[in-house]
C-alpha cells in the first residue's frame, strides 16, 4: 500500500465521524500533538499570485 492509500484508509474514521456529527462547514486539522475541529463560516479563494 502506498502512502496515499494509507492516509485514504486512516482518514476515513474521522471523515465518517465528522459528517455523522457536524455541518459541511467543519474540518479536521491534525498535527502531531493535536486534532482540532474547525468551522468555517465564509471563504474566498484567490487566485494564485503569479509573480513575473
Amino acid at each position: 500500500m502506498d502512502k496515499l492509500q494509507e492516509l485514504q484508509e486512516l482518514s476515513k474514521p474521522l471523515r465518517d465521524y465528522l459528517r455523522n456529527n457536524y455541518d459541511p462547514y467543519c474540518k479536521i486539522v491534525i498535527s502531531s500533538d493535536e486534532a482540532n475541529i474547525i468551522r468555517s463560516e465564509m471563504q474566498v479563494v484567490f487566485p494564485p499570485c503569479i509573480s513575473s
